[in-house]
């Protein structure tokens, strides 16, 4: 089942992408830029990245609390209702996102109100009242259509419901993941960002490089930008831009396995090398 799948996606773990930004211009349009897409967080209650509160009992079990349903998670158990005995809230550190992509495309607050867990019953009834177009892959838009006819809402998921009818007749869309996915390029918002110098700065982000949402956030800048990804699986999924007041000057992706999408690889994981060796002009794990 197509939303099944989408659901699940959101919960477990992606692949963490490693991102690169250089802004080449002078020093107060470096400045700027930088205010303009910073934002500052004091230290908090830990949240995962779809916005649930993580907890952690003495054991070293970790839970998942959403605020909105009161709903709580954990790995391979039912959700329950409520924050069981022996778990504890966690806290991080205050820190910097550098960029944050709410201040490109900020989410509107009627995505925000359906809340962080949705049940992909709700997505499919939502898309089944508005007769959303099914996907143009034909094994996809297949199983969507299969997916919608049997498809039938619980009466504990009908507020839900409503809340995601309203976020889709004022956007377009039922839910985060799917506005998230359509204006960052991907499902989450920028995380473990790292200035390393005035003018360069690294992140995170799931499963994709952002080479869109950067040249947004280049239109607000007097300069280049020279930008870089790669995937934690070594030698994939690799990019490299060079771009000026929304347009990409130029573009790399190299071809997977590639002696040089490796050695981007590596530019931005140096850590990683240590555990391949170069043979007869290919990179090979030890």
């Amino acid at each position: 089942m197509v939303y099944v799948w989408v659901h699940l996606k959101t919960t477990k773990m992606p692949n963490h992408i490693k991102n690169k930004i250089e802004l080449l211009s002078d020093e107060q349009e470096v400045k700027l830029f930088v205010e303009k897409f910073s934002t500052f967080f004091p230290a908090k209650e830990s949240l995962s990245h779809d916005g649930n509160h993580i907890y952690k009992n003495e054991s070293g079990e970790y839970g998942w609390f959403d605020t909105n349903t009161t709903v709580f998670f954990r790995r391979n158990m039912d959700a329950v209702l409520g924050i069981p005995d022996g778990f504890n809230p966690e806290f991080e550190n205050e820190f910097t996102r550098m960029p944050d992509f709410e201040k490109v495309f900020p989410v509107p607050e009627s995505i925000k109100a359906v809340g962080n867990s949705v049940n992909s019953s709700v997505v499919d009834c939502v898309y089944k009242k508005y007769n959303k177009p099914f996907s143009s892959n034909p094994l996809l838009g297949s199983l969507e259509s299969m997916n919608r006819e049997k498809v039938k809402l619980k009466p504990e998921d009908q507020m839900q419901f409503e809340l995601a009818c309203k976020a889709y007749e004022e956007t377009g869309f039922s839910y985060w993941y799917d506005y998230n996915q359509y204006h960052w390029g991907t499902k989450w918002n920028a995380y473990s960002c790292e200035k390393i110098s005035d003018n360069i700065f690294t992140f995170e982000t799931a499963w994709n490089g952002v080479p869109n949402i950067i040249k947004e956030m280049s239109k607000s800048f007097k300069g280049t930008i020279i930008y870089k990804f790669s995937d934690e699986d070594t030698g994939y999924n690799v990019g490299s831009f060079k771009i000026a007041s929304g347009v990409v000057l130029d573009s790399d992706r190299p071809e997977g396995g590639s002696r040089q999408a490796y050695d981007l690889a590596f530019e931005l994981r140096p850590e990683y090398k240590e555990n391949y060796e170069l043979i007869n002009g290919k990179w090979q794990y030890k």
